[in-house]
């Protein structure tokens, strides 16, 4: 009985071997292996650096290209995450040499085949520490009317800790500044940079602490402003004369200066325009006339244009009327004999008119002996206006000769 129990067991498990290679084989044929290179590249991570030595450099490792078999639907949907690359230097020494590369994967339906690089050349050295100075550097100044103090920085040492060839170059940890838009005292936290002897900066090495703290007072020492120019004009234009207009170009200003008398001017006046005496337009360039400690941006005249022109006013002049046109063997007599002529026009006219420059007439043309009531006809100077004559007719009594 025992023994064909035995026999039925081995039998079945015959048949179940059987029916898993089949099926293996049958799930093969439907989805193949495929062979190939992930479609990204692994970074390579170092680990185990023995205490007190450092890696000269870890930049420009190469990234390693992994060749791998998994079923053909799952290829891409393997994750890169579930690979590293590394290399251990558990038993570094300094110097370079080649260390492998070692290549591991969690990912259980995908089989490693190969990577390249298999090995990647690396330097070791001992780990060296040392204080440096921090020095700071203004590369552009704070604006015009503005003055930057020393720079305060702390802490004023920092140490450089990293390769031994490396840190034995730097001379020194510097600050760049620029502060061609501060106008306020500048505070902040920077990274300073290490320096070898000519300058140039150094990578790979670590600052303790990694910031400094920087404070440049600022103060402002001049002020900047836009002021209207008011023009001075001084003395008296000739009589009958009077300014009418005063211009000046360019009518404003930009003023520097100590920040408390500019902030104090509302406007700037230019130099005295002397217009004694003037019976026309005055054109003259003068300068600014400006407190002390204000000046301008720019150097510039100014130029200020006096308007002067005849004052007008008017007077009433009394002018005899003078008969015109009487025939020759008659005489005439007016009443009344003198009237009132309104003259009107430019005051140095006026002021040289005389009555004999105005002349009032009536037309006794055609007139027979008797008295008549005659228009007056007035004529002036041309610069004049007669603007009313008191009164307009006169009574004119012709009469023969005797």
């Amino acid at each position: 009985m025992l023994a064909t129990v035995r026999q039925n067991l081995a039998a079945l498990t015959l048949a179940v071997t059987l029916s898993f290679l089949l099926w293996s084989v049958a799930v093969s044929q439907q989805n193949p292996d495929r062979t190939d290179f992930l479609p990204q590249t692994l970074a390579i991570r170092t680990e185990n650096l023995p205490t007190g030595l450092v890696l000269a450099s870890v930049r420009g490792l190469p990234e390693v290209r992994v060749r791998i078999t998994t079923p053909s639907d799952y290829f891409y949907r393997v994750r890169l995450s579930s690979f590293q690359a590394r290399v251990d230097l558990g038993g570094a020494t300094p110097g370079t040499r080649q260390y492998p590369v070692l290549v591991e994967t969690t990912d259980r339906r995908v089989r490693l085949l190969s990577w390249d690089p298999e090995q990647v050349s690396l330097t070791v050295e001992p780990l060296t520490r040392k204080d440096v100075s921090v020095r700071i550097t203004v590369d552009a100044d704070v604006p015009f009317g503005f003055a930057a103090r020393d720079p305060r920085v702390a802490p004023e040492v920092v140490a450089v800790s990293g390769p031994e060839s490396l840190v034995e170059t730097i001379t020194l940890v510097t600050v760049n500044l620029n502060l061609a838009a501060e106008r306020e005292p500048f505070i902040a936290d920077l990274v300073p940079v290490p320096r070898a002897t000519d300058g140039s900066a150094v990578r790979g090495v670590t600052l303790t602490p990694q910031r400094v703290h920087i404070e440049v007072p600022i103060e402002q020492q001049a002020a900047y402003r836009v002021v209207p120019i008011v023009p001075t004009v001084v003395g008296t234009p000739r009589v009958g004369y009077q300014v009418v207009g005063i211009a000046v170009d360019p009518t404003s200003v930009s003023i520097v200066g100590e920040p408390g008398t500019v902030r104090g001017l509302q406007f700037v006046q230019t130099e005295p325009v002397d217009v004694n005496t003037a019976s026309g337009d005055s054109i003259q360039s003068v300068r600014a006339r400006l407190p002390p400690g204000v000046s301008l941006v720019r150097e510039q005249t100014l130029t200020v244009r006096v308007q002067v022109a005849p004052l007008t006013g008017s007077q009433v002049m009394r002018v005899a009327p003078a008969v015109v046109n009487l025939s020759g063997s008659m005489r005439a007599t007016v009443a009344p004999g003198a009237v009132d002529v309104l003259v009107s026009g430019p005051m140095p006219v006026l002021l040289a008119l005389q009555p004999r420059d105005v002349r009032i007439t009536a037309d006794a043309a055609g007139l027979e002996p008797g008295v008549h009531t005659v228009a007056l006809k007035a004529d002036g100077p041309s610069a004049l206006t007669i603007e009313r004559v008191d009164p307009q007719r006169v009574l004119v009594t012709v009469a023969p000769r005797e």
